[in-house]
């Protein structure tokens, strides 16, 4: 076992949990941390490009003044918003969802009004997490360390946002090259959804690099807060399965996409 893993035992046996649940809650941030990583590889591409940083005040997307000393809080990139406990025993956390968006609880799936504040009770299994809605989050599964990293299998969590348009850019390359998007080994995933009651359409597409081989993937889209079943799925014109968990509330459809064509998903009266 390494150092780290050691400091994570002794940090939960210290705050009355025990070091066997400690080690558990530890073992799925990491699991958690490493199916973001397309997520946080965008991130850091704006990073470089753009300057933006990773982790953000709330202020970078509401302004209000009343935000700009909202230090309990931030922006991890521009979706998702984390409110850490730092004080032992608390069983609630205010946490002040910035305007312009409504806010879902990463874990409960409760949501939020944009621009308003709420006590939110806390749990020792995770840490207050919450997605903006209309927000579209790239994810993978069962990835243990960064050098099998890869978008072959892709999960694209959407979040609904209801009668509006979204959509999200996400940069990747082979992670191999210092300068891949300087030498055009790279591709842009450009996903848009348009929400309505009856219908949601997405649309994949890939911009790719002069340089960058075209990829075959198999690609699951998740819509979360879906309260019923819907009638059919339509992929480029032609009906598909799909899967509706009762549970979670979530619609998971599984298809495969050949990065040079754009995909088409169409979600009827759900």
């Amino acid at each position: 076992m390494n150092p780290k893993g050691k400091v994570f035992i002794i940090t939960g046996a210290s705050s009355g949990i025990g070091a066997e649940l400690a080690l558990q809650l530890s073992k799925k941030a990491i699991e958690l941390r490493y199916s973001l990583l397309p997520y946080n590889y965008n991130l850091a591409f704006e990073n470089n490009r753009y300057g933006l940083p990773l982790m953000r005040p709330l202020f970078f997307y509401d302004d209000s003044n009343d935000l700009k000393t909202i230090s309990s809080s931030y922006l991890w990139g521009n979706d998702i918003l984390v409110s850490p406990i730092i004080e032992p025993n608390k069983k609630t956390q205010q946490v002040h969802f910035p305007k312009g968006s409504n806010w879902y609880d990463y874990y409960t799936g409760t949501m939020y009004e944009g621009g308003t504040s709420s006590f939110v009770k806390t749990s020792k299994e995770y840490i207050p997490t919450f997605i903006k809605a209309g927000s579209i989050i790239p994810m993978i599964k069962n990835l243990h360390n960064t050098d099998n990293y890869s978008l072959d299998n892709l999960e694209l969590h959407y979040y609904p946002d209801l009668f509006k348009k979204n959509n999200r850019n996400f940069y990747n390359d082979n992670g191999l090259l210092a300068n891949a998007f300087e030498k055009e080994e790279y591709e842009i995933i450009q996903v848009g959804v348009t929400d309505k009651k009856a219908l949601k359409k997405i649309t994949v597409e890939s911009k790719i690099g002069k340089k960058y081989d075209i990829k075959k993937r198999k690609i699951e889209i998740v819509i979360h807060s879906a309260n019923k079943k819907p009638k059919k799925v339509i992929k480029n014109n032609k009906n598909i399965s799909f899967e509706y968990n009762n549970i979670t509330n979530s619609i998971h459809v599984f298809t495969d996409w050949v990065t040079s064509k754009k995909l088409k998903i169409k979600i009827k009266n759900i």
